[in-house]
């Protein structure tokens, strides 16, 4: 919302809480509305300021500013710093350390390889550019082929596919609503989501603010031309003033998972010094999506030093009865303690187990400690059990035999043990 928008209201109340994400989109002027209409990735935009023509013909540069980036620099700021959206850590993980400075508490899925998370597809399309083209063929029939197996997958989970372009929009759009002439499933699919309004939908780069999805798939749509060679370094959008924040809305639509159709290399991309910000964000997101970089190296369990001799002592007594056992597991500042790997799915987590160590009381609230995080992790697919440090220092025999009743249910509702009736 503009200063301009907002101060009537403003001056009505007496008091006003102001919220808003800075490393979102800020409300879009005419200027930009019908630029991303024409949506002309051949007439690359280098101003990172909005053009205001008078009546009188005088022109005059205006920074682009929102009520919220003007009351920061008035008023005092607190921040959000839970992030409930999506449920696994990969979704948000490339945000939080790129544009949050980690600053955003995130929870770790009890499953790393459960189908959720960010997945990439490299296919060896080719890039049609021109007035007349600026599709990419290869790419639109990989997501037609993604949303026809997920809508007999996953039909009971939304989708989203977003492009880099208007004209690869129109494109997956015709191919879809073709496919679905000889498609029930499809056809099915579709109306079932339209009745609760999240409907499959094919957005452009430009426009998915503000939606979202279980499933997101991205075509990037830019590649090596027809006639083979090195891909053209101007990427619509992306390369524009704001495209490292369109890189952050697009990469956080999805609750479940990403699918990024690519026919671009990290390295077919070669920023110059003229380049934006969000040029650079996209290479370092197709490097995300194929687990390099810092991802490969910070994967989803960490090697983490304990947070106390008393979460030390759980996980040894643990380890010699026998359990395979993760500690510190997450990819953010909040981490569950430890966890017992499921014995027949290596990449899910059977059981987690909460000490009250360093995490625990790194909460300033009993609210947040007690009630919050534990039914946000349960939201999560965790299976959890708590154990106290009083209590194991005092009785260690009994509160582990506390947890291994705990670890045996669990492996009973799995159906790896048979239940003992008593």
């Amino acid at each position: 919302m503009r200063p301009e928008v907002a101060l009537g209201a403003l001056m009505r109340g007496l008091q006003a809480a102001i919220v808003g994400d800075s490393q979102q989109l800020g409300p879009d002027s005419l200027f930009e509305v019908e630029r991303a209409a024409n949506d002309d990735e051949d007439e690359p935009d280098e101003e990172a300021d909005e053009v205001v023509v008078r009546p009188d013909g005088e022109t005059v540069i205006e920074a682009a500013e929102s009520i919220l980036t003007a009351a920061a620099s008035l008023w005092p700021r607190d921040s959000l710093g839970w992030h409930y959206r999506s449920q696994s850590d990969q979704l948000i993980a490339f945000s939080n350390r790129m544009y949050y400075d980690n600053r955003l508490v995130v929870f770790p899925s009890a499953g790393v390889d459960d189908g959720r998370g960010v997945f990439s597809h490299r296919i060896p399309g080719v890039y049609q550019g021109g007035a007349n083209a600026r599709v990419n063929v290869h790419e639109a029939e990989k997501v037609a082929a993604l949303v026809a197996a997920h809508v007999r997958e996953c039909p009971d989970q939304s989708l989203m596919v977003v492009t880099f372009n208007a004209p690869q929009r129109d494109l997956i759009l015709d191919t879809l609503r073709e496919a679905e002439r000889d498609d029930e499933v499809l056809r099915q699919y579709r109306e079932a989501w339209e009745r609760q309004e999240t409907p499959l939908v094919v957005r452009n780069l430009v426009n998915v603010q503000g939606d979202e999805r279980d499933r997101v798939i991205i075509s990037t749509t830019f590649g090596p031309p027809p006639e083979g060679g090195r891909p053209k370094q101007n990427f619509g959008d992306i390369g524009r003033a704001e495209g490292a924040r369109r890189i952050n809305v697009l990469v956080t639509r999805a609750k479940l998972r990403i699918d990024v159709v690519t026919s671009l290399d990290p390295a077919d991309i070669e920023p110059s010094e003229r380049s934006q910000a969000g040029v650079y964000r996209f290479q370092e997101y197709l490097r995300y999506a194929r687990g390099e970089r810092w991802w490969a190296e910070e994967g989803a369990i960490l090697e983490r030093d304990f947070d106390s001799p008393f979460e030390e002592a759980v996980y040894k007594s643990l380890r010699r009865k026998g359990y395979a056992v993760e500690k510190q597991v997450g990819v953010s500042t909040y981490r569950v303690d430890l966890a017992v790997r499921h014995p027949e799915k290596p990449g899910h987590f059977l059981l987690g187990i909460e000490c009250d160590g360093a995490t625990y009381h790194s909460s300033r609230e009993a609210r947040d400690r007690d009630r919050l995080r534990e039914a946000h992790l349960r939201r999560l697919g965790w299976n959890l059990h708590r154990v106290w440090s009083t209590d194991w220092f005092r009785w260690p025999d009994r509160e582990m035999e506390r947890l291994e009743r705990a670890i045996n249910s669990r492996l009973v509702d799995a159906g790896i043990m048979p239940a003992v009736s008593s």
